[in-house]
């Protein structure tokens, strides 16, 4: 999947990096055009699989680097109308943030060996 490194600009008064997987950086961008979000809705707005969504989301939604507020931060999961949005009171001791989840690679047999995702993004 690769990773990113962002300087999003926060309501913070300290300048953050930001390094993420690329799934990561497509559904933080999302926020630049919406202040809230279902999860349905960056479902089909990014059209990532829920096996790659939903470690990407929980560890945007953890609440040791919480970039992403949810609903409800008490299960470590994601009901279809949840909103999210992103996190005005971020706050971090370090500069560079890591939001990475560990990549578990499924090596595909059968017909679905050599076939690749296809990521739609939103013009932004």
């Amino acid at each position: 999947h690769g990773s990113v490194e962002l300087k999003p600009v926060l309501y913070t008064t300290k300048a953050f990096m930001f390094v993420m997987n690329s799934y990561q950086s497509v559904v933080l961008l999302l926020f630049n055009k919406h202040n809230e979000l279902t999860y349905t809705q960056i479902k089909q707005m990014t059209n990532i699989p829920e096996s790659e969504l939903n470690p990407a989301l929980l560890y945007l939604c953890n609440p040791k680097t919480r970039v992403i507020e949810k609903e409800n931060m008490k299960k470590p999961e994601f009901a279809p109308d949840e909103k999210m949005k992103i996190a005005t009171t971020f706050q971090h001791p370090n500069v560079k943030v890591v939001f990475t989840p560990p990549t578990t690679h499924k090596k595909r047999e059968g017909p679905e060996a050599g076939k690749t995702e296809k990521l739609s993004l939103i013009h932004i």
